[in-house]
């Protein structure tokens, strides 16, 4: 059965709605339950959206892995698929309710190490939405393109606390770059993943390059930001931090210091985050008086 046939016989659209949003994805294969929130979108239950799955593979427009957990549609179709979205001009429109299934599975901070191999192919399907979306050139104005550039931003910090270092590195270089291309190079979200990229070198002990980025970042957020916003103070700790680190105590102290003084100012003497920083500045005052 052909492509336009499967589509015809299926007058809801729901089936060229699921191959659009396949296209867009990994196409080393789609987990179900990534699939699943189509649901409410397409106003079907589980049950039908296998059917209509179980339809398409009939047709041979997808097949299923090994172990039937993930959809494949090939790479020709998916490009086909794509091109037509982009002639269409609906292809924003796919990639945002790819948007809408990746976001709503995102790996919260304290479950990065459990769960780093679901996460690790969900980065897979992000990445994937991000090349197709650059087809269509993505602009700053795009809701869409915010979205996936938040979901990139995630996906570093995910890399990185589940220890992926290399991967973390090399995909938080490209975020920056295309955070700085769309956004701007003062953009929040751009400073953002200049931060992540630094906590990315500084986790794999390289802090002769995660400090220059800590130190323009800090500069950068208080320039944009202001020195009261609480990025900004987060910032300068972790530079502080990186500064001792590296040994370099004499910077770290009096960095600690004046944010410890200016988190208490604006948050009060008692917040968690108050609390933290002076703990780090009594931190580095020990290992300075042991030195």
């Amino acid at each position: 059965m052909s492509l336009d046939r499967l589509e015809t016989e299926d007058p809801t659209g729901r089936t060229n709605q699921v191959l659009r949003v396949l296209a867009v994805l990994s196409p080393d294969g789609v987990p179900r339950d990534l699939l699943h929130p189509l649901t409410g979108i397409l106003g079907v239950d589980t049950d039908e959206l296998d059917e209509l799955l179980q339809r398409c593979a009939a047709a041979s427009v997808i097949t299923w892995s090994v172990t039937g957990q993930a959809v494949l549609m090939h790479r020709l179709l998916g490009r086909v698929l794509r091109e037509r979205d982009h002639l269409d001009n609906t292809l924003i429109q796919t990639t945002g309710l790819a948007v809408n299934l990746t976001g709503q599975q995102l790996i919260p901070a304290e479950m990065a190490w459990q769960q780093r191999a679901v996460a690790a192919d969900l980065i897979d399907q992000v990445e994937a939405v991000w090349t197709a979306l650059s087809t269509g050139s993505p602009t700053a104005e795009d809701d869409v393109t915010a979205m996936l550039l938040d979901q990139r931003s995630w996906a570093v910090r995910q890399l990185t606390t589940a220890a992926d270092l290399t991967r973390a590195i090399d995909l938080g270089h490209t975020v920056l770059t295309d955070s700085e291309r769309v956004l701007g190079a003062d953009h929040p979200n751009t400073l953002t993943s200049r931060n992540n990229l630094a906590y990315a070198y500084r986790s794999a002990g390289r802090l002769t390059d995660a400090i220059p980025l800590y130190e323009q970042t800090a500069a950068d957020r208080q320039r944009v930001l202001g020195a009261d916003h609480p990025n900004t103070l987060t910032s300068r700790n972790n530079l502080a931090y990186a500064y001792e680190s590296a040994g370099r105590l004499t910077d770290a102290i009096p960095l600690y210091e004046q944010t410890a003084a200016d988190r208490q100012r604006v948050l009060g003497v008692d917040h968690p985050h108050t609390v933290i920083f002076r703990s780090n500045l009594a931190a580095a005052r020990g290992e300075a008086s042991d030195a």
